[in-house]
């Protein structure tokens, strides 16, 4: 397994710039009249919240500004108590919280909007899927997986969320054979599939095939020991750095938690001598790999 540099992902990455307490700060100092002790939750101060996350990460708000009348919906959906008080820091969090259930919910009814006519686009089945996924429609949602992953064979992710349906609908022959796929052809660790990787062997326990997702483990681990000189741990984060680039390729917790599985499986299988060797065979790296990265 061999790393594959990624152009989309930048060192200092902003996953974590949506901080409710630091969107309160921004609000207390922008929005003081909204901070009066008497008052109330009213759709300006909705749009204020709205507003204060892309004051924090300095985009333009002019294009994307929220309407009074989506403000006002989002204020009824709020609970009593939360609408009477004046603005606290648990109120921006309700706020904020309430508006991208609301957003979630609206993009998905025009996404299940889309007639079927209009569905060509890889991106328009994708989405479809998803919400179908969230409704429970879990065939239709197979449907839409399985036209995406035909028009875009490459997507991993996509590949993988074809799987998590198949086995909620107890497909897990028709999952394994998926996954064997995907296990075999992720051969390079990009910052996107990190986290796919770590999850492989979990889904292979789901379908009732410990031995492979032992195999899948131990496999990972080798690949992970063969990067040592280049990886430095920066908790929670794992990072790969050579020839001045430098990519994140997990997280320690998601590695860790191969321990978690090896005892499930190690439980479930006690009297399995093939499987007993592989968990021997898994303790060995996996110690040998925590010894190498000091953790």
């Amino acid at each position: 397994m061999t790393i594959k540099w990624d152009d989309r992902v930048k060192e200092d990455s902003q996953s974590g710039v949506d901080d409710i307490e630091e969107r309160f700060d921004i609000f207390k100092n922008h929005f003081p009249h909204l901070m009066a002790i008497d008052s109330k939750v009213t759709p300006e101060v909705i749009i204020a919240v709205d507003e204060t996350f892309f004051m924090m990460v300095n985009a333009d708000y002019t294009e994307v500004k929220m309407s009074r009348k989506k403000a006002a919906k989002i204020m009824r959906m709020l609970p009593d108590n939360i609408r009477q008080g004046p603005v606290t820091l648990d109120i921006i969090r309700a706020i904020d919280k309430q508006t991208r259930l609301y957003s979630s919910e609206e993009n998905r009814k025009q996404t299940l909007k889309i007639a079927d006519t209009k569905v060509r686009s890889y991106r328009r089945f994708t989405d479809r899927a998803f919400a179908r996924w969230e409704l429970g429609r879990l065939a239709e949602a197979l449907e839409d997986f399985d036209r995406a992953c035909e028009l875009s064979p490459g997507d991993q992710d996509i590949f993988r969320c074809r799987i998590r349906v198949m086995i909620e609908m107890g497909m897990f022959e028709r999952a394994l054979q998926n996954l064997s796929i995907i296990d075999e052809e992720m051969v390079e660790i990009t910052a996107d599939n990190a986290d796919i990787r770590s999850s492989i062997p979990w889904y292979y326990v789901r379908c009732g095939a410990p031995k492979k997702a032992l195999h899948s483990m131990i496999k990972h681990i080798l690949a992970l020991k063969a990067l040592t000189p280049y990886v430095t741990i920066d908790h929670p984060f794992v990072t790969y750095e050579k020839d001045g680039n430098k990519m994140d390729i997990g997280v320690i917790a998601s590695i860790e938690g191969y321990i978690d599985l090896a005892k499930q499986i190690e439980e479930e299988n006690k009297s399995d001598t093939e499987i007993n060797s592989l968990l021997n065979d898994f303790k060995t790296e996996f110690l040998k790999l925590r010894n190498q990265w000091g953790v």
